[in-house]
């Protein structure tokens, strides 16, 4: 009898802790979801190229991505060209770095960027893109959207004669 007394006392505290721990534990639900979008993409539709320039050229060595307002660049400068295709009109990050190192043979450049981007085909009617901390944040118009690379090389003050050459690294994603 001592034995089912001890038995019938240990489901009873056995129930009372479980609805102790039942009242304790809740429970919430939220919703997930995904919007898978169509492909996104950045091409290059041509290199940045500064022409042929003196090495003691006296003021700011400038392409302009717009096409417009070269100075000190040589007479075949030309800006270079992305095209970042998406999902119709949908926001989209992208991000560079403020400045990349052009190598040369004995010396190097610093080329600090500058850009700018349209929704159409048309470089001298772009805007300049300002990238904070790194990106800057657009809308694709019909799928697309234009980039261009241009910048500056500073004042070529006794340069290093030669060739010097870098890579550009652009990045996309949906926002």
């Amino acid at each position: 009898m001592k034995k089912s007394i001890v038995f019938l006392f240990i489901l009873l505290m056995a129930g009372y802790i479980n609805k102790i721990s039942a009242q304790i534990r809740q429970e919430a639900e939220i919703s997930v979801n995904a919007n898978v979008l169509s492909d996104l993409s950045i091409l290059s539709e041509g290199d940045a190229d500064f022409g042929n320039l003196s090495s003691t050229t006296p003021g700011d060595v400038f392409l302009d991505p717009q096409g417009i307002e070269h100075s000190y660049a040589g007479a075949t400068a030309i800006a270079g060209k992305f095209i970042i295709t998406g999902e119709g009109s949908q926001s989209v990050r992208i991000g560079w770095d403020s400045s990349i190192t052009l190598n040369g043979d004995e010396d190097d450049l610093t080329l600090t960027f500058a850009v700018s981007g349209s929704g159409t085909d048309s470089q001298s009617g772009s805007v300049d893109l300002i990238a904070d901390e790194g990106f800057v944040t657009i809308d694709l118009v019909l799928n697309k959207f234009y980039i261009w690379v241009g910048g500056s090389l500073g004042t070529l003050t006794s340069q290093a004669a030669g060739n010097y050459s870098g890579t550009a690294c652009f990045t996309v994603e949906y926002n």
